[in-house]
């Protein structure tokens, strides 16, 4: 039967995918994708071409997995975002959900499948690497070696390979699994963490000198600026310097105006999925180019889920 792997276009995606291929569970074809990118009907008609539909650290909305239910299709997800939880009202025969809030896509994969293989200690070493990084975790002795390690991604993505921009970076860690029993960096992922380190501390200067406080529609102080790279790191150290915003919204410029980042420093202090997409403490939606420059300059505000409901 013809298997296809969806899976989102981030550290934690990579880790899913890395890990099946350590298990040799074999897909037909691999997309790295993004939220709702199969509600429009071009893109879910690609799916139809495939028996097995398996999502890891990503997630379909409960209408595009009933449609694929009804056609007759097998639907795995394996997720850890707030957006899959929804998906738990689904009882079908050909339909699985495993879900978790407390641990990444990468590491529900790897419980779900290790079963009784054998593998090396630099595959466990990765998985929690990922899972530090993607559970946002500054508190583990891992940390700084988890950025280091979303630092060696990004900065060997091929730009100009759209569908597939990850592939080196896949082989290369893959490779290197399979041939050390410890994770280590090379002497080429030192030069890529260096060289991230220096763009972040570059970006975050630009970024702080476009920063502004700004209150929302329900009165809570917030900050933003607009970065074209870096926003995670960014977001995180203006909400360390900045302490009296409950959030902040970083519009990424990479592409133009066009998406928007929230972050905060902790679930209780603010939600960031009562407004956007993913996870609680970290978030994202598109939006129009003039909506986001309005919200920078003050003459717009975004909406809470709970506004766009009434």
């Amino acid at each position: 039967m013809s298997k296809i792997l969806l899976t989102h276009v981030d550290l934690d995606g990579v880790g899913c995918r890395l890990v099946l291929k350590y298990f040799q569970i074999h897909f037909d074809k691999v997309l790295h994708c993004d939220y709702n990118q199969f509600d429009l009907e071009e893109n879910f008609n690609v799916l139809l071409d495939y028996d097995i539909i398996i999502c890891t650290d990503y997630s379909l909305s409960v209408s595009v997995v009933m449609k694929l239910l009804n056609l007759g299709k097998m639907v795995e997800i394996y997720d850890h975002h707030e957006s899959s939880e929804s998906l738990k009202e689904i009882v079908h025969p050909n339909f699985k959900l495993v879900h978790s809030k407390t641990m990444s896509g990468t590491k529900i994969v790897f419980n779900s499948f290790k079963k009784n293989v054998r593998y090396k200690k630099s595959l466990i070493q990765f998985v929690e690497l990922v899972n530090c990084y993607d559970m946002f975790d500054e508190t583990s002795l891992l940390w700084e070696e988890a950025q280091n390690m979303n630092r060696v991604l990004w900065n060997c993505v091929n730009w100009n390979n759209e569908e597939d921009k990850f592939t080196f970076i896949f082989d290369y860690w893959l490779h290197k699994i399979d041939r050390q029993n410890t994770w280590t960096w090379s002497t080429f992922e030192k030069t890529k963490i260096e060289k991230a380190v220096k763009v972040e501390n570059e970006e975050y200067i630009k970024s702080k000198a476009s920063f502004k406080i700004l209150e929302d529609s329900k009165g809570l102080k917030f900050g933003i600026t607009v970065a074209p790279k870096k926003v995670s790191i960014i977001a995180n150290r203006l909400l360390k310097d900045f302490p009296s915003i409950s959030y902040i919204v970083i519009i990424n410029t990479y592409t133009g105006w066009n998406n928007i980042s929230l972050r905060s420093r902790d679930e209780k202090e603010f939600d960031c999925t009562k407004i956007a997409n993913g996870h609680k403490c970290a978030a994202g939606l598109e939006i129009e180019e003039a909506s986001a420059k309005g919200l920078y300059a003050g003459t717009y505000k975004l909406k809470y889920k709970e506004e766009l409901n009434e």
